[in-house]
């Protein structure tokens, strides 16, 4: 009987440290904004980003059609320039201004980002970015073997309440169970044959791919490591869809945060976002 229950404590305990790492994980995604400059148009635009500290400076990175517009918009020329980071502390947010001035020029579509990565990162500078929190601390090598995945999004929030009646939207939680879970770096098609050194491909048959998912653009994906309770950062979500000759591959797109972080050493970083200053 009391080996039963110590199993039974043991299971429990493992069961709960599980859902307070995870848990844990959600406080590095942030809520990104985008609104036009223009106050007689409204042309929201918004999705989910988060932080990286190298060299003494803070960055933000977040998927590339988030701040250009690229295949969301319908009239890139009324696509935001001025974005909010909104940082939720204890209950009470803060706000912090992402001027992308002249990105949508730097990134025209659509050729670029058939060449290039969908990950866009730049630096921040401002007091209150001191309490941002940033994931350097999962930039690991690959693992040899793989467990579950988790990403941290805000999807569905309601713009036309800001700024008057705006809410701080609620964080999602999307969760990919290791079986029949397979990690390219090739191309998004079920013949596998092209080498993508940029990008991660996530197959499942179970995978979500619906509209819900939208706001979950430029959110860090964490990959965590069997029978351990280390975790790496896998990359950027960018894309998700399905193979058209074969329906069971569905797969989600990640742009390799390695890609932004060796961005970051860059002076300017021009290539893959532009600075604020």
């Amino acid at each position: 009987m009391m080996k039963t229950i110590v199993i039974f404590l043991f299971a429990l305990f493992a069961i709960s440290a599980a859902l307070s790492q995870n848990d844990s994980l959600k406080k590095f995604s942030y809520p990104l904004l985008g609104f036009s400059t223009d106050s007689s148009k409204f042309s929201p635009a918004g999705g989910t980003c988060f932080f990286i500290r190298n060299n003494g400076k803070i960055y933000l990175i977040t998927a590339r059609h988030v701040i250009t517009g690229c295949g969301i918009a319908t009239n890139r020329n009324e696509y935001p320039e001025q974005f909010t980071v909104i940082n939720n502390i204890n209950g009470v947010p803060s706000f912090i201004s992402v001027n992308v001035k002249g990105a949508k020029d730097l990134f025209p579509c659509p050729d670029t980002l058939l060449n290039d990565p969908d990950i866009f990162a730049m630096e921040v500078i401002g007091e209150t970015t001191s309490r941002l929190n940033s994931v350097e601390q999962f930039i690991k090598p690959p693992f040899r073997q793989t467990d579950c995945i988790d990403m941290y999004g805000f999807p569905g929030v309601d713009y036309f309440k800001y700024p008057e009646a705006f809410v701080v939207p609620e964080v999602a939680h999307q969760h990919i169970e290791r079986e029949n879970t397979i990690i390219y770096d090739r191309n998004a098609d079920s013949t596998q044959q092209t080498v993508d050194s940029s990008n991660y491909i996530v197959v499942n048959k179970n995978l979500n791919i619906a509209t819900t998912l939208k706001g979950f653009s430029g959110s860090p994906v964490f990959l965590k490591e069997l029978n351990s309770n280390k975790i790496r950062l896998l990359g950027v979500f960018a894309e998700f869809g399905f193979d058209t000759k074969n329906l069971n591959y569905k797969y989600w797109k990640l742009p390799k945060i390695g890609y932004a972080y060796r961005k970051s050493n860059d002076v300017s970083i021009n290539y893959t976002g532009i600075s604020n200053e």
